[in-house]
């Protein structure tokens, strides 16, 4: 499912899920490694143009 957004100048909401794979060919225990996790992000306007204000994951 792509993200979310949600736009109430001059603020915006944003939840996204992603998918992350790190690989470390020396690690013990396998190479690669993967992580699932879920973002919120807040957003404001300014003059020179939208900035995070908000960063949690859930």
């Amino acid at each position: 499912m792509p993200g979310k957004l949600s736009i109430a100048a001059p603020v915006a909401l944003a939840h996204a899920d992603a998918i992350a794979v790190h690989v470390k060919n020396d690690a013990t225990g396998g190479t690669t490694r993967r992580f699932v996790a879920s973002y919120v992000l807040g957003l404001h306007r300014t003059e020179k143009g939208w900035r995070i204000d908000r960063f949690e994951t859930g």
